[in-house]
Protein backbone atom coordinates (compact mmCIF):
# COMPACT_ATOMS: atom_id res chain seq x y z
CA UNK A 1 0.00 0.00 0.00
CA UNK A 2 1.18 3.65 -0.95
CA UNK A 3 0.57 6.57 1.01
CA UNK A 4 1.08 9.73 -1.05
CA UNK A 5 2.88 7.95 -3.30
CA UNK A 6 5.35 6.60 -0.70
CA UNK A 7 4.95 2.83 0.60
CA UNK A 8 3.47 2.51 3.46
CA UNK A 9 5.16 0.35 6.61
CA UNK A 10 4.45 -1.56 9.22
CA UNK A 11 5.27 0.40 12.62
CA UNK A 12 4.30 -1.29 16.20
CA UNK A 13 4.58 0.89 19.04
CA UNK A 14 4.24 0.12 22.54
CA UNK A 15 3.63 1.81 25.52
CA UNK A 16 4.16 0.45 28.75
CA UNK A 17 4.30 0.38 32.71
CA UNK A 18 7.61 0.59 34.35
CA UNK A 19 7.99 -3.77 34.98
CA UNK A 20 5.17 -5.02 32.52
CA UNK A 21 8.86 -6.11 30.13
CA UNK A 22 8.18 -3.51 27.21
CA UNK A 23 11.67 -3.54 26.03
CA UNK A 24 12.14 -7.21 26.18
CA UNK A 25 8.52 -7.64 24.56
CA UNK A 26 9.59 -5.22 21.88
CA UNK A 27 12.96 -6.51 21.23
CA UNK A 28 11.96 -10.13 20.83
CA UNK A 29 9.39 -9.10 18.91
CA UNK A 30 11.53 -6.78 16.17
CA UNK A 31 13.80 -10.14 15.90
CA UNK A 32 10.26 -12.45 14.83
CA UNK A 33 9.24 -9.41 12.33
CA UNK A 34 12.73 -8.47 10.76
CA UNK A 35 11.87 -5.15 11.81
CA UNK A 36 13.83 -1.99 13.18
CA UNK A 37 14.07 -1.94 17.06
CA UNK A 38 13.60 1.77 18.31
CA UNK A 39 14.00 2.23 22.15
CA UNK A 40 16.59 4.09 23.51
CA UNK A 41 18.24 4.26 20.28
CA UNK A 42 15.90 7.21 19.54
CA UNK A 43 17.54 9.15 22.37
CA UNK A 44 20.88 8.31 21.38
CA UNK A 45 20.10 9.20 17.52
CA UNK A 46 18.79 12.96 19.18
CA UNK A 47 21.38 13.18 21.09
CA UNK A 48 24.17 12.98 18.30
CA UNK A 49 21.51 15.26 16.41
CA UNK A 50 21.30 17.95 19.06
CA UNK A 51 25.21 17.60 19.73
CA UNK A 52 25.20 16.44 23.12
CA UNK A 53 25.82 13.66 25.46
CA UNK A 54 23.16 11.12 25.84
CA UNK A 55 23.99 10.62 29.40
CA UNK A 56 23.09 14.50 30.10
CA UNK A 57 19.38 14.03 28.14
CA UNK A 58 18.58 10.79 29.86
CA UNK A 59 16.57 12.14 32.85
CA UNK A 60 14.81 14.74 30.47
CA UNK A 61 13.72 11.11 28.63
CA UNK A 62 9.92 10.97 29.07
CA UNK A 63 9.64 13.34 32.13
CA UNK A 64 7.54 15.69 33.82
CA UNK A 65 6.91 18.80 32.15
CA UNK A 66 6.01 22.23 33.11
CA UNK A 67 2.22 23.86 31.51
CA UNK A 68 4.17 25.67 29.18
CA UNK A 69 6.16 22.75 27.78
CA UNK A 70 2.97 20.49 27.43
CA UNK A 71 1.14 22.98 25.93
CA UNK A 72 3.39 23.54 23.23
CA UNK A 73 3.68 19.77 22.59
CA UNK A 74 0.31 19.02 22.32
CA UNK A 75 0.23 21.69 19.64
CA UNK A 76 2.80 19.58 18.26
CA UNK A 77 0.38 17.28 17.26
CA UNK A 78 -2.71 19.20 16.43
CA UNK A 79 -4.45 22.38 16.89
CA UNK A 80 -5.88 22.93 20.35
CA UNK A 81 -9.41 23.41 21.05
CA UNK A 82 -8.68 26.17 23.30
CA UNK A 83 -7.22 29.50 22.24
CA UNK A 84 -3.15 29.64 24.13
CA UNK A 85 -0.59 32.64 23.72
CA UNK A 86 2.58 30.77 25.32
CA UNK A 87 5.63 32.61 26.09
CA UNK A 88 9.13 31.54 24.14
CA UNK A 89 10.30 28.64 25.41
CA UNK A 90 14.09 27.20 25.04
CA UNK A 91 14.52 24.11 26.82
CA UNK A 92 16.46 21.16 26.57
CA UNK A 93 13.24 18.82 26.77
CA UNK A 94 11.42 20.64 24.14
CA UNK A 95 14.65 20.20 21.95
CA UNK A 96 14.98 16.57 22.43
CA UNK A 97 10.77 16.08 22.08
CA UNK A 98 11.26 17.21 18.85
CA UNK A 99 14.31 15.77 17.66
CA UNK A 100 12.80 12.07 18.96
CA UNK A 101 9.47 13.64 17.12
CA UNK A 102 11.39 13.39 13.82
CA UNK A 103 13.62 10.74 14.50
CA UNK A 104 10.17 8.32 14.98
CA UNK A 105 8.52 9.87 11.82
CA UNK A 106 11.71 9.21 9.45
CA UNK A 107 11.98 5.69 10.72
CA UNK A 108 8.65 4.83 10.01
CA UNK A 109 8.56 6.33 6.59
CA UNK A 110 11.79 4.36 5.84
CA UNK A 111 11.44 0.82 6.99
CA UNK A 112 9.18 -1.53 9.62
CA UNK A 113 9.70 -0.69 13.30
CA UNK A 114 9.24 -1.62 16.62
CA UNK A 115 9.21 1.13 18.47
CA UNK A 116 8.92 1.78 22.27
CA UNK A 117 7.55 4.19 24.75
CA UNK A 118 7.76 8.60 23.34
CA UNK A 119 4.26 8.90 22.64
CA UNK A 120 4.49 6.85 19.40
CA UNK A 121 0.95 5.35 19.65
CA UNK A 122 -0.07 8.83 19.19
CA UNK A 123 2.57 10.79 16.90
CA UNK A 124 2.20 7.97 14.37
CA UNK A 125 -1.97 7.41 14.50
CA UNK A 126 -2.70 8.38 10.71
CA UNK A 127 -0.05 5.86 9.78
CA UNK A 128 -1.45 3.15 7.81
CA UNK A 129 0.45 0.53 9.05
CA UNK A 130 0.56 1.10 12.48
CA UNK A 131 -0.51 -1.06 15.42
CA UNK A 132 -0.34 0.19 18.99
CA UNK A 133 0.24 -2.06 21.86
CA UNK A 134 -0.12 -1.43 25.60
CA UNK A 135 1.52 -3.34 28.19
CA UNK A 136 0.39 -3.58 31.53
CA UNK A 137 0.79 -5.49 34.80
CA UNK A 138 -0.45 -5.85 38.51
CA UNK A 139 2.13 -3.73 41.01
CA UNK A 140 3.46 -6.94 42.64
CA UNK A 141 4.23 -8.88 39.42
CA UNK A 142 6.19 -5.22 38.15
CA UNK A 143 7.73 -5.30 41.93
CA UNK A 144 9.37 -8.46 41.36
CA UNK A 145 10.78 -7.85 38.04
CA UNK A 146 12.49 -4.00 38.64
CA UNK A 147 13.75 -5.73 42.08
CA UNK A 148 15.21 -8.17 40.70
CA UNK A 149 16.80 -6.22 37.51
CA UNK A 150 17.99 -3.35 39.43
CA UNK A 151 19.00 -5.44 42.45
CA UNK A 152 17.30 -3.04 44.69
CA UNK A 153 17.35 -4.43 48.89
CA UNK A 154 13.59 -4.54 49.19
CA UNK A 155 9.89 -4.04 47.26
CA UNK A 156 9.20 -1.22 48.27
CA UNK A 157 12.33 0.74 46.79
CA UNK A 158 10.62 -0.89 43.89
CA UNK A 159 7.15 0.18 44.05
CA UNK A 160 8.81 4.05 44.77
CA UNK A 161 11.05 3.84 41.63
CA UNK A 162 8.01 2.15 39.60
CA UNK A 163 5.35 5.03 41.19
CA UNK A 164 7.72 7.93 39.74
CA UNK A 165 8.04 6.11 36.38
CA UNK A 166 5.04 5.98 36.03
CA UNK A 167 3.96 9.62 36.93
CA UNK A 168 6.50 10.61 34.90
CA UNK A 169 5.17 8.74 31.56
CA UNK A 170 1.40 9.48 32.65
CA UNK A 171 2.57 13.44 32.69
CA UNK A 172 4.61 12.84 29.37
CA UNK A 173 2.31 11.44 27.18
CA UNK A 174 -0.84 13.72 28.25
CA UNK A 175 1.49 16.43 27.24
CA UNK A 176 2.79 15.40 23.99
CA UNK A 177 -0.17 13.50 22.85
CA UNK A 178 -3.49 15.25 25.15
CA UNK A 179 -4.83 12.27 25.73
CA UNK A 180 -4.78 9.58 29.18
CA UNK A 181 -1.80 7.37 28.61
CA UNK A 182 -3.46 4.22 29.91
CA UNK A 183 -6.90 4.66 28.47
CA UNK A 184 -7.31 1.52 26.09
CA UNK A 185 -9.15 3.68 23.54
CA UNK A 186 -5.62 4.62 22.58
CA UNK A 187 -4.72 0.81 21.83
CA UNK A 188 -5.51 -1.47 19.06
CA UNK A 189 -4.20 -4.04 22.09
CA UNK A 190 -3.78 -3.76 25.81
CA UNK A 191 -2.17 -6.57 27.21
CA UNK A 192 -1.50 -7.79 31.07
CA UNK A 193 1.59 -9.11 30.89
CA UNK A 194 1.14 -10.50 34.49
CA UNK A 195 -1.45 -12.72 33.40
CA UNK A 196 -0.76 -13.80 30.00
CA UNK A 197 3.53 -13.66 30.50
CA UNK A 198 6.27 -11.89 28.00
CA UNK A 199 5.92 -14.82 25.53
CA UNK A 200 1.81 -14.85 25.02
CA UNK A 201 2.04 -11.16 24.59
CA UNK A 202 4.89 -11.59 22.13
CA UNK A 203 2.48 -14.33 20.27
CA UNK A 204 -0.15 -12.12 20.20
CA UNK A 205 1.16 -9.22 18.87
CA UNK A 206 3.31 -11.18 16.41
CA UNK A 207 -0.01 -12.70 14.83
CA UNK A 208 -1.69 -8.92 14.93
CA UNK A 209 0.92 -7.40 13.41
CA UNK A 210 1.63 -9.78 10.72
CA UNK A 211 -2.30 -9.34 10.06
CA UNK A 212 -1.79 -5.00 9.56
CA UNK A 213 1.55 -6.14 7.59
CA UNK A 214 -0.77 -8.55 5.43
CA UNK A 215 -3.58 -5.37 4.81
CA UNK A 216 -0.78 -2.91 3.62
CA UNK A 217 0.13 -5.38 1.08
CA UNK A 218 -2.94 -5.36 -0.79
CA UNK A 219 -3.67 -3.22 -4.01
CA UNK A 220 -5.24 -0.38 -3.76
CA UNK A 221 -8.59 -0.51 -5.39
CA UNK A 222 -9.31 2.33 -7.84
CA UNK A 223 -12.15 4.30 -8.17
Amino acid sequence: MEQNGKKAFLIVTIARTMGSGGSFVGKRLANRLGCRYLDREILLAAALRLDRDPEALENLDERHLSFWERTRMAYAFGVPESPYAPPPVTVDDMDLFDAQKEIMREAAHRDHVVIVGRGGFSLLKDEPGLLSVFLHSPMESRARRIQKIYKLATREEAIELIEQSDKDREHFVKAAAGVPWKSPSNYHLCIDTGRTGTAVAIELIHVAALEVARGLEKPDEGP
